[in-house]
């Protein structure tokens, strides 16, 4: 009864003052039917933008309780998340509600939010609503590089580091496989020259080359499984090193460098290196010349005829060649190659 007079309340009041009190008696509905009765007053006080932020994260939050993932529901929670001017808590409570609804619909406007701008709680909330949907995200692989994707592209434009979900989920989804197609398709955006599509290319190389590093002992251990996503995943990263942004040359070049000293993962780098007559001329620049010391220094011991191209087309084109030849041979050098290449990115800074 407490129910029926709440939803009868609400309906009869939409003109009037509504407090967050009486939206939480939405959820004292008991039949399925009552329920979606409450989904659809919920729905309406979320939809009106002059409803008090209370009010309307509240109806979020009721929409996501009841879990009845009715159309008008999601359409609501959907406008409210993608509201870029609504208050970031109506619209984390939107997000929220999202990840409870478990279906379909609520999903697919999870995912097209990683596309939105998005505040820091929000972004969260959004990611903590997707792991909800682990299982069905897990039905179609196109749709799991989709949630890489996004993710990777709402983290490189995030104001500050990634909450912990996002290395949780991450840890769910993100496989070489994935990653490699998530690069390729990052490498065809960033064509677009935008500042947000350079910034989502440099986080899916940082991690499609963190995963690899990562997966070092498993390609060691059976090299010819893994020949055919390694050499994609270097032809990929090839295709970032040509991009003329030298924060993400050094990116790459570093990181092939960290690689570099297991043969399983050396030698295709190696092998793709050398050939590269593109490469050089960017490579001799200034700001770029140490890190690709360090790198081809790293991986001449994989390759005969890098070695001999360092020698040839590399320090013998640059006037620094002692320097250069110095920080080659500390990369051919064994050892823990972070604290040199801190060095080298300090060294790089205008």
């Amino acid at each position: 009864m407490r129910a029926l007079i709440t939803v009868g309340c609400v309906a009869l009041l939409g003109a009037c003052a509504v407090t967050p009190t009486q939206v939480l008696g939405l959820m004292d509905a008991r039949t399925d039917g009552q329920r979606q009765e409450s989904v659809e007053q919920a729905a309406r006080l979320l939809r009106n933008s002059g409803r008090p932020v209370p009010v309307r994260a509240t109806a979020a939050k009721v929409i996501g309780r009841l879990r009845q993932p009715t159309e008008a529901g999601v359409e609501a929670l959907k406008s409210a998340l993608l509201e870029t001017s609504a208050d970031p808590l109506v619209r984390a409570w939107s997000a929220h509600a999202l990840g409870e609804l478990r279906s379909e619909a609520s999903l697919a406007v999870l995912i097209e939010a990683l596309r939105a701008p998005l505040d820091p709680m929000t972004f969260e909330q959004v990611l903590e609503g997707l792991a909800k949907h682990f299982v069905l995200l897990g039905r179609d692989s196109r749709r799991v590089v989709e949630v890489v994707e996004g993710m990777i592209y709402a983290t490189g434009n995030q104001p500050r580091e990634a909450p912990a979900i996002y290395d949780v989920l991450g840890a769910k989804t993100r496989t070489v496989e994935v990653n490699i197609e998530v690069l390729a398709r990052a490498v065809e955006a960033a064509g677009t020259g935008s500042a947000e599509s350079r910034a989502a290319l440099y986080q899916a190389q940082s991690e499609l080359l963190i995963k690899l590093e990562e997966s070092r002992a498993e390609i060691e251990a059976g090299p010819a499984a893994w020949q055919g996503r390694i050499s994609e995943a270097v032809r990929q990263s090839q295709r970032t090193l040509l991009v003329p942004e030298p924060r993400l040359t050094r990116l790459v070049l570093l990181g092939m460098g960290r690689i570099g000293g297991s043969p399983e993962l050396g030698r295709p780098v190696a092998e793709v290196l050398t050939p590269d007559q593109r490469l050089l001329p960017r490579l001799l620049e200034p700001g770029l010349a140490l890190s690709a010391a360090w790198t081809l220094g790293r991986l001449e011991l994989q390759s005969v005829t890098l070695r001999r191209s360092l020698d040839r087309d590399f320090l013998a084109q640059n006037p620094g060649r002692p320097v250069l030849r110095l920080v080659a041979d500390l990369g051919a050098s064994a050892g823990e190659p972070d604290g040199l290449q801190r060095i080298l990115r300090l060294g790089a800074e205008p």
